[in-house]
């Protein structure tokens, strides 16, 4: 399926090249370099916690809308995102915006109050158009011919050179106009994904396991991939984990007592300090167990494969129920379908645990921005716990996930009460 992505990303290279490719994003996911984005992501959940206390104190709301929108007043500069006086226009958390500031560290030219900022109309065209192609119509001759003469082919081309061009741009801007390494001399420093590619490949280079495949191509398929993957995933696992909080108060409780022990009155969240957020840590993880923003995960084998007196070929696509796994009792114990963080803690550990939780997927192949994403989750409930209360409506509708193309999201929406906290520290 084509959408922009390119033929030299992750998910599409194989053997030696899908090994030189991994190696270095991996790189460039480093926890230095996390560090570095850190501040974007606090930036961020600063702005969707004034937005919520600003505007949806007073009555009941659906957050996993909030948690989607893309109004993107900004997208993200140098990993520092504008600041707005006007709570009614400050963007909602949106995992465009977090991947903007710190995947390109760019913004894409949107100004307060714009909506309909062509890239952003590109990228939502074209996820929702992937979702109606693979799952909604996947036999119509439309979805899989897309050189029919057809409206929605043309569109799709349209919305995909958009896109297309514009991390073309970044790229090509990147590389010919590397950054200084400090901003003594009047350039800038980028602390994003893209920077961090660029320097792995640059010191790889000089190492004979590394040559070739490295392009300007790899780098932007490499970007719009970690963007298409992120984008509902982030927001599914937020939505999903503050339902959770609202339902368990003595939980949420728990994580506010460790956030306030760990980073006091008014600390903004550091990778140091993201990394001794253990039980909020455990929280997320328990989220994505009982609600995985992706619901099954495929994998081609690479050898005949014997399982349960069945000879499996070679080269057989074999689809891994991730839902199911994560809920199965001789996996999870008796409980296996209760919120229980705790699990996570000291439980399992290692190897073990890496079969039974596959939010992130496992093996080789897993998901190689698992860190940043748990990262971004540990910080936004960082900073809006310190800041907010959240309750259950009591006439709530009942919380069902659903297939919706790619990934499920909750059919009847996450409704939640928000209040101030009275322990919020001041800004």
């Amino acid at each position: 399926m084509s959408l922009g992505l390119g033929t030299k990303s992750l998910v599409q290279v194989m053997g030696h090249e899908w090994k030189l490719h991994r190696k270095l994003i991996s790189r460039a996911f480093g926890w230095q370099n996390l560090a570095s984005m850190a501040p974007a992501m606090g930036s961020i959940a600063h702005e969707f916690a004034s937005h919520l206390l600003a505007t949806q104190a007073s009555s009941k709301f659906d957050v996993f809308p909030m948690l989607k929108l893309a109004t993107l007043d900004i997208i993200g500069t140098n990993c520092n995102p504008v600041s707005h006086s006007n709570p009614q226009t400050m963007p909602c958390i949106s995992a465009i915006l977090f991947l903007g500031a710190t995947a390109f560290g760019a913004s894409f030219g949107a100004i307060q109050h714009t909506t309909n900022h062509p890239v952003v109309e590109a990228f939502t065209f074209l996820l929702d158009d992937m979702n109606r192609r693979a799952i909604d119509e996947p036999l119509h001759p439309s979805s899989m011919f897309y050189w029919l003469p057809t409206a929605a082919n043309r569109m799709h081309r349209q919305q995909t050179a958009i896109l297309r061009r514009t991390i073309d741009d970044l790229v090509a801007s990147r590389l010919h106009n590397p950054p200084a390494n400090d901003d003594s001399q009047g350039k800038k420093t980028h602390h994003d994904l893209l920077q961090y590619m660029v320097d792995a490949a640059a010191a790889a280079a000089h190492n004979e396991d590394a040559s070739g495949g490295v392009t300007p191509q790899s780098f932007a398929d490499n970007l719009l991939t970690f963007l298409f993957a992120g984008y509902d995933t982030t927001s599914i696992a937020l939505a999903y984990t503050l339902h959770l909080l609202a339902a368990h108060p003595q939980v949420q409780d728990k994580v506010v007592a460790e956030i306030e022990a760990v980073l006091g009155a008014d600390t903004a969240p550091t990778c140091d300090t993201v990394s001794r957020l253990t039980f909020c840590a455990a929280v997320v993880t328990e989220s994505v167990r009982l609600f995985p923003p992706v619901l099954v995960t495929m994998r081609s084998l690479e050898a005949d494969l014997h399982v349960g007196g069945h000879h499996v070929p070679k080269g057989t696509n074999v689809m891994l129920p991730i839902y199911w796994i994560h809920r199965y009792e001789e996996n999870w114990g008796a409980d296996a379908t209760a919120f229980r963080p705790e699990r996570h803690l000291d439980e399992i550990h290692g190897k073990d645990k890496a079969f039974r939780m596959m939010a992130f997927s496992a093996g080789p192949r897993n998901c190689v921005g698992m860190r940043f994403a748990m990262m971004e989750a540990v910080i936004v409930l960082a900073v809006v716990l310190r800041r907010c209360r959240f309750s259950l409506p009591t006439d709530a509708p009942p919380v069902r996930p659903v297939v919706a193309g790619l990934v499920q999201k909750p059919e009847h929406g996450i409704w939640l009460h928000v209040q101030p906290r009275e322990s919020a520290p001041a800004l």
